[in-house]
Order: C-alpha cells, then structure tokens, then sequence
C-alpha cells in the first residue's frame, strides 16, 4: 500500500496555544483512524512546536493512542531559536510513524553545530533556516 504522508505545522506558544494545539490533535485524530482502517502506512511529520513537557507528553500520547511509533522522540535538537542572549535549541520537528524507523537523525546544523552552538546561532540559522531537516529510512512490507 503507498504511504501516506500528512505533514502539519502545529500552533506555536503564545496566547491560547494549549488550547489550539489540542484542537488541533483532536482533529488528526480521527483523519489517522481512519487511515490506519485501510491499512495504509502513515506517517505523520512536521513543525510540532513541541516546546513543552506537556506538548511532548500530548505527542507521546497521540502515537500511542494511534498504534504509531514516535520515531524522532530521541532527537535533541532540530530547531534553533534566536534570543538576545543566546540560541537554545529544540526539538520542535516530529515523526510518528506507522511503520518501523531507523536511521532517524537531524541534519544540518544540529548535526554539525550540536544543540549548544552558544552565545551565537549557526550561519545556517539565517543562510538556509532555523529548523534542522529531520531524516529517517522506513521500513516497509
């Protein structure tokens, strides 16, 4: 069967951003039940803005509750943020997976740079982006 992949970009923080962001799970939620009853491999991917505890444990819980792998939950890192004083990293960019992942590995600068590139963010940062690409192989029936 194809694959099917559904990319999102999830609401950052901000003002009402635990509330978007749960509407917005539940109504993935039934779009992958639905996918998984026709048997399809699914992947779900994208800009999760996983920012928090609580975001993360909402991810973890929608992969679980939807029979998926959460394959990038280990990443460190696939995102820099520019502060004043510095540029933390995150891992704001997800997979779950319907199918079973490996080789999962952010590139780019989280890969060459680290997750602590300091006081200053990486030249990539402002040359290509402040997200990372994620990279993952499937392994497929």
């Amino acid at each position: 069967a194809p694959v099917t992949l559904l990319v999102v970009h999830l609401k950052a923080g901000g003002e009402g951003a635990a509330a978007t962001r749960r509407r917005q799970l539940d109504a993935l939620s039934p779009v992958l039940d639905g996918l998984r009853e026709r048997g399809a491999p699914v992947v779900l991917l994208g800009d999760m803005n996983s920012t928090t505890d609580a975001d993360r444990a909402a991810l973890a819980s929608l992969a679980r509750q939807r029979g998926l792998e959460w394959a990038t939950e280990p990443l460190a890192c696939t995102h820099y943020w520019s502060k004043k004083a510095s540029c933390p990293a995150h891992p704001l960019d997800h997979a779950l997976t319907g199918a079973p992942a490996r080789d999962v590995r952010a590139a780019g600068a989280c890969a060459t740079v680290g997750c602590d590139p300091g006081d200053a963010c990486p030249v990539y940062r402002r040359e290509v982006s402040d997200h990372c690409p994620v990279r993952m192989s499937l392994e497929l029936d």
